[in-house]
């Protein structure tokens, strides 16, 4: 098991640790998500007065989309994090310095 998360760690480029933009990163998704999170949890307690569409009330559509939009969110960060470990690991394959992120 503990070989499995190095190796998911590594493909994330996270093998030594998350860095200062992929902390910041986290937090800001976080941020982010905890309206919709919010929204959700506040639209599945409460009561149903509507009709409904495809067999779902109005409240539970409104939870399909903030967990849609939460996993979006975590689909990003995951592409952005591995794209930038590859461009890292071209670039001290090259022997180039690492670019900071940060501006």
């Amino acid at each position: 098991m503990t070989n499995y998360i190095q190796h998911i760690k590594d493909l994330l480029g996270m093998a030594n640790g998350l860095s200062t933009e992929q902390k910041h990163d986290l937090v800001k998704a976080g941020l982010q998500a905890a309206p919709a999170g919010t929204a959700g949890v506040g639209a599945s307690m409460a009561p149903v007065t509507e009709g409904s569409f495809l067999g779902f009330d109005g409240n539970t559509w409104v939870v399909f989309a903030s967990l849609f939009f939460i996993i979006l969110q975590i689909a990003h960060l995951l592409w952005k994090w591995r794209r930038q470990a590859k461009i890292d690991a071209a670039r001290h394959a090259a022997g180039l310095p690492l670019e900071s992120l940060e501006k």
